[in-house]
């Protein structure tokens, strides 16, 4: 096993522990707020490539969400951006807006 091989391992093996406790159950836009902070901020410890996002995220959903991600035509997926608009407009959560006093 090579470094790189071996540091995606254990990339892998970190993220998949700290996702494990990351899942979507519900429909209300309180609880995707919740899931979507947890979601960038096991991207960001864990240094998940882009490349992932969608796949791993994905993986996290239960119930409802679930249900509407099976459903979603995949061809028009690209990237996570989208997946968190699609989302959005689902549980009827208003686009974040940063407010600065």
């Amino acid at each position: 096993m090579g470094i790189v091989r071996q540091s995606d391992y254990l990339l892998q093996k970190k993220a998949g522990t700290l996702f494990r406790d990351i899942i979507l159950i519900g429909k209300t836009p309180w609880v995707l707020m919740e899931w979507i902070h947890n979601v960038e901020v096991g991207f960001q410890v864990c240094d998940v490539r882009h490349q992932l996002h969608v796949d791993l995220a994905t993986m996290r959903l239960r119930g409802h969400a679930l249900i509407w991600w099976l459903s979603v035509p995949k061809r028009h997926i690209l990237n996570w951006p989208q997946i968190l608009e699609m989302l959005r407009d689902e549980f009827e959560l208003p686009p974040y807006k940063a407010t600065v006093e």
